[in-house]
């Protein structure tokens, strides 16, 4: 998609800019509109968030060469120029997007182990909200809750769409679907925020209708710029009482449990 018109910003957008929803919406609309594959468009809702920064850090270093780019565009700046330069989206396109190494991913997140067997749903998402336990499952429909303690994750259902969105709303959270996550997927996801991830143990019975036991983790963290080579950091609740924070590489990840990524929660 090709610029169509020229952009004004009253205040600057970006790191420690005002951010002012107009001046957002319209710096997100022009960085789409210069943006092409395999990069991802930036949903233009007026909000700064990591994914606007990011994208703006990698405009400035792809296009404008920048070797410290300051993720930030300011009025009359040379960024806002370049954002309206035409000739800027040949340019953003034939370039790589930075590697990762340059910006590792961390969120610094409190180590909530799971008090039983069967409550790693509970601390994972008590870890996100930065609740507790009790707060968690409090808040939690009783009908999802077994009776063993665990969460019904519906993996045998052929609806496991409602109740995983009940689960969500109950807890104001956003979920994402089963689906692969490549390396690129989970950093720009993880800019936002850490994940949790309800993961399936067994994916050959699941795979054929039959319900799976599972386990859940906090995603923290991401470095690395290849699948083979990115590491990823997450917080797991297990050992009961203990917990464990777990940095391993991606793509053993993976592979140890093909359905790592049924359901994904955010804020």
């Amino acid at each position: 998609m090709s610029i169509n018109q020229t952009i004004y910003v009253q205040s600057s957008v970006g790191r420690n800019g005002r951010n002012k929803a107009a001046d957002v919406y319209a710096v997100q609309s022009q960085l789409n509109a210069q943006m092409s594959a395999p990069r991802d468009a930036l949903v233009e809702d007026g909000i700064c968030g990591t994914l606007t920064r990011a994208a703006i850090y990698d405009f400035q270093k792809c296009v404008l060469k920048f070797n410290n780019p300051d993720s930030r565009v300011d009025p009359n700046g040379k960024t806002l120029a370049a954002l309206n330069d035409a000739t800027s989206e040949a340019i953003w396109k034939a370039m790589p997007q930075p590697s990762e190494s340059i910006a590792k991913i961390y969120h610094k997140v409190k180590l909530i182990p799971q008090p039983t067997g069967t409550s790693c749903w509970a601390a994972a998402t008590a870890m996100l909200l930065g609740q507790t336990v009790a707060q968690v499952k409090a808040r939690t429909p009783a009908s999802m809750i077994l009776p063993d303690g665990s969460l019904d994750n519906f993996s045998g259902e052929a609806d496991w769409i409602t109740p995983t969105r009940d689960y969500a709303k109950a807890h104001g959270l956003q979920y994402i679907g089963p689906q692969s996550w490549s390396v690129t997927k989970l950093r720009n996801h993880l800019r936002r925020g850490p994940l949790i991830f309800d993961m399936l143990e067994y994916a050959g019975p699941y795979s054929k209708g039959v319900s799976s036991s599972g386990h859940w983790i906090l995603v923290t963290g991401l470095s690395g710029e290849r699948d083979n080579k990115a590491d990823i950091s997450y917080n797991d609740p297990f050992p009961v009482g203990r917990g464990a924070k777990t940095t391993e590489n991606y793509a053993k990840f993976v592979q140890d449990y093909p359905a790592r990524t049924y359901r994904v929660f955010y804020k």
